[in-house]
């Protein structure tokens, strides 16, 4: 854990720490992530690392988010989202057992 958090910035760290504990089938896809987003999705800031719970589900353990912060519009980021979701996201969240996603934010 101590390596991802020199790799990612985590946004509260101490549930992201429990998470992946608890599920450390994403421990590989985290590894994976750091240096695969950038081939696709390059940024000025480290990735982000953020878990996220459906409101409506009480027992969801959550899903843990790469962010990645972007310059770009939506227009631009649309084809680049869906080549790397196909090239690698859509497995990477198998491999994770639906526990990992990506997303992007626009700043």
């Amino acid at each position: 854990m101590r390596v991802l958090e020199t790799m990612y910035v985590l946004r509260e760290p101490e549930a992201i720490r429990a998470f992946v504990d608890r599920h450390p089938d994403v421990t590989d896809v985290l590894s994976e992530a750091v240096w695969r987003i950038p081939e696709s999705l390059p940024s000025d800031e480290r990735i982000a690392l953020e878990l996220v719970h459906d409101p409506d589900d009480d027992g969801d353990p959550g899903t843990l988010f790469a962010i990645v912060r972007t310059r770009l519009g939506a227009e631009e980021i649309r084809p680049i989202l869906a080549r790397m979701h196909h090239e690698w996201v859509i497995d990477a969240v198998r491999r994770a057992g639906g526990r990992f996603n990506v997303h992007v934010e626009f700043v």
